[in-house]
């Protein structure tokens, strides 16, 4: 019976000091089993923790992974298909090359220059489609990032030396990369004879 249990006759007893204690014993032991089992849980808690950090992290890397490759298959993607483009690129660039040229030496002729610089503006568009610009800066000294000198002038202005006196042939850049360096010529500083 437990310390307030009322007897079958009705009457309230009072527990015995001696039935008292098993009961503090076995209030005693639930609460260490309880304590145990939390012990347990908690520890399994941390290890279901550890795995789900382990886990994110697994995640995590397996993610940089796949973008890292992807990353990789689309630069490889875009060299391959410069590479194959590449000829026919080359190509429409001696195409312009030789527009322009014959622009030039017919431009005495107006119909015919209308034409052929109509036919190099269409040619230039054909280019843009293919994301081959052509380079539109006119630096007024050598610029080696997308020029090259191919011919020298003399100049008696030492103010005038290492500049771009005239674009002898475009240039063109496909995307990031130059395809073609602007061909220049470039004056050089000469000292005059006395």
């Amino acid at each position: 019976m437990d310390a307030n249990e009322i007897s079958p006759d009705g009457d309230a007893e009072e527990t015995a000091p001696e039935t008292l204690s098993p009961s503090l014993l076995a209030l005693q032991e639930i609460k260490k089993q309880n304590e145990e089992q939390h012990q347990d849980l908690s520890e399994k808690i941390a290890k279901i923790e550890e795995e789900l950090i382990q886990k994110i992290k697994k995640d995590q890397n397996q993610k940089e992974a796949f973008e890292k490759l992807y990353e990789e298959m689309k630069q490889y993607k875009d060299n391959f298909l410069r590479t194959a483009a590449r000829p026919i690129i080359a190509d429409l660039l001696l195409l312009f090359d030789n527009i322009a040229r014959i622009e030039k030496k017919m431009s005495s002729h107006e119909e015919v220059s209308k034409d052929l610089q109509f036919l190099r503006e269409e040619l230039e568009e054909i280019l843009y489609r293919q994301d081959v610009e052509m380079i539109t800066e006119h630096s007024p000294h050598l610029d080696r990032q997308y020029q090259r000198a191919v011919q020298t002038t003399a100049t008696g202005d030492p103010q005038e030396d290492g500049r771009v006196s005239q674009v002898i042939r475009e240039g063109f850049r496909w995307g990031e990369h130059l395809l073609r360096p602007q061909e220049v010529l470039l004056k050089k500083y000469k000292e005059p004879k006395e």
